[in-house]
């Protein structure tokens, strides 16, 4: 039976299988640094080492615990950088390919580690999967099913080792693996900070930073544990200038010594501001962060003056129409050949007893993504649809905006909205003279929305601005530019969206400059 076939689908276990080893420490086997003879020093009881393989540089080791009925396989497969990935992947598959059974289940899935149980005859298999710049490792622990998982810290203590090896490994590499272990290099150092290793941890962090300079979370974690107060200030500058992340701007703003914004800061709206002018409205705190940065860019692509200004009544959204990613829930849901659910009145609650009673009977593999679709709709926030709060955006402009139909108003959100039957939008404009507003969300324009392999303050910033120019000429009764690049034509998503420039095109820069000179009202009409 090859290594992979063993580690897939385990080995036909007894306790009378393994000759009985002499009690003696337990050392890691030579294929593994010293370092993990913590993991050994983690296991009760009487070990021992019964059986060990070397064929074509694969290292198979089998330890056995008599008293407490237990076997833990560890299997190490050298590997390069490009066949580790693969090697790991293979594996993953088989194993998913292999959970038809019940009783598995599948308990962390990434592309770093895999780690899931399966049931059979009475014992427990449980499988840890890590793969590492330059090698495969498995865990595969067997006890009985009426015992609780062998070795308590065994996982945490393995963990350990494997992102100190996934960090010597990609230093010795260079900096492209380092980047790709970024994640792992990072844990590896929170894991040193917490076991009082500062100088080390500060050394991995000072690492890890000149080869992914995006990763906050490190800057941030590196200008906490520092003693030097310049490394910490410039950590907290670039993560202030970079990040888009509120909360990760509220630590580095605090080092920094910058206040946190505070809507009531501001001025209310008021029908002074008035002529050719952006008023721009924050909904919540979190939007104050980014609004100098937009409204500097915003005056440079139009020309046009922006006042940033609060309503004098505290926003409040309320329950959302859609609940995250309700139209893949729904097709999860969906029973192929059978009439289409009717999902009117549902709460988020029955969403998550729907998703489970549809696995119910599947296998681990399908379990585990339900569990996975239901942790997200229950952390990630819904959609609201935008028209009932634009219209109460409206009511509450009535008696404090300008008489003068050239000032625009727009209020800025984080939350996500949507109109009608579609996904998402990024705005939302009401046109008609005397009452004209939008809405602009820039949600589906963060990073971490989109799944970006990093945060840059800059970009979202460019992506605001110029979704920021759309929605406030529309209000002017201009048409959307039939040219691309202008910031003022139709963008059908983000990609779209980063295609435009920062100019805008020559006929609505014409059409600006003849309503900036004139005292009139602006063209008669809507926009589409």
């Amino acid at each position: 039976m090859t290594p992979m076939r063993t580690i897939i689908f385990g080995l036909v276990l007894s306790c009378a299988s393994f000759l009985r080893a002499e009690e003696a420490p337990l050392k890691p086997p030579s294929c593994l640094p010293e370092y993990y003879s913590e993991v050994f020093a983690t296991l009760d009881g009487p070990w021992g080492l019964v059986e060990q393989d070397a064929t074509n540089g694969q290292f198979r080791c089998t330890y056995e615990s008599p008293a407490r009925h237990e076997i833990l396989v560890l299997e190490h497969i050298p590997c390069d950088r490009t066949t580790a990935p693969a090697y790991f992947n293979e594996t993953a598959n088989r194993l998913i390919q292999g959970s038809s059974q019940q009783l598995g289940k599948f308990e962390e899935l990434s592309q770093f580690e895999l780690r899931a149980r399966k049931a059979n005859c009475g014992l427990t298999q449980s499988i840890w999967l890590f793969v590492l710049p330059r090698s495969v490792q498995i865990w595969t622990w067997t006890f009985p099913r009426t015992e609780p998982e062998a070795a308590p810290g065994a996982l945490q203590a393995v963990r350990k080792c494997v992102n100190r090896q996934r960090y010597e490994e990609a230093r010795r590499d260079g900096n492209v693996t380092m980047g790709r272990w970024g994640p792992c290099i990072r844990e590896h150092a929170l894991d040193l900070l917490n076991d009082g290793e500062r100088t080390q941890a500060l050394e991995v962090f000072q690492d890890l930073l000149s080869t992914s300079p995006s990763d906050f979370e490190a800057h941030l974690a590196y200008m906490a544990s520092t003693a030097d107060p310049a490394a910490a200030s410039n950590s907290a500058r670039i993560v202030f200038r970079n990040s888009e992340d509120p909360a990760q701007l509220k630590c580095a703003a605090a080092i920094l010594g910058i206040p946190a914004p505070n809507i009531e800061s501001l001025p209310p709206v008021a029908p002074e501001d008035a002529g050719l002018r952006l008023v721009l409205i924050p909904l919540e705190s979190d939007s104050m962060w980014l609004l100098d940065d937009v409204a500097k860019l915003y005056e440079q692509i139009t020309d046009v003056p922006v006042s940033i200004r609060r309503l004098e009544e505290p926003w409040e959204w309320k329950t959302p129409e859609r609940i995250a990613h309700q139209r893949e829930v729904q097709r999860f849901l969906h029973v192929e050949g059978q009439p289409p659910i009717d999902f009117t009145g549902w709460s988020p609650e029955r969403y998550v007893e729907a998703i489970r009673a549809n696995v119910e009977t599947a296998d681990a593999f399908s379990r585990w993504q339900a569990e996975h679709m239901i942790a997200d709709v229950t952390s990630t926030p819904g959609q609201y649809e935008v028209a009932p709060h634009l219209k109460h955006l409206r009511e509450q402009l009535k008696e404090k905006r300008s008489a003068d139909r050239r000032t625009m108003y727009v209020a800025i959100t984080r939350t996500n909205i949507y109109s009608g039957d579609s996904n998402f939008l990024f705005s939302k404009a009401h046109c008609t003279p005397a009452e004209n507003a939008a809405f602009l969300s820039y949600y589906m324009m963060l990073g971490s929305t989109l799944g970006e392999p990093a945060a840059a303050r800059t970009r979202l910033t460019e992506r605001i601005a110029k979704s920021l120019v759309a929605a406030s000429i529309w209000q002017l009764g201009f048409p959307r530019s039939t040219d691309p690049a202008c910031p003022t034509s139709y963008p059908d998503g983000v990609a779209r969206l980063d295609q435009q420039t920062l100019v805008l095109s020559a006929e609505v820069r014409s059409q600006l400059e003849r309503l900036r000179d004139s005292a009139g009202e602006p063209p008669a009409g809507t926009a589409p």
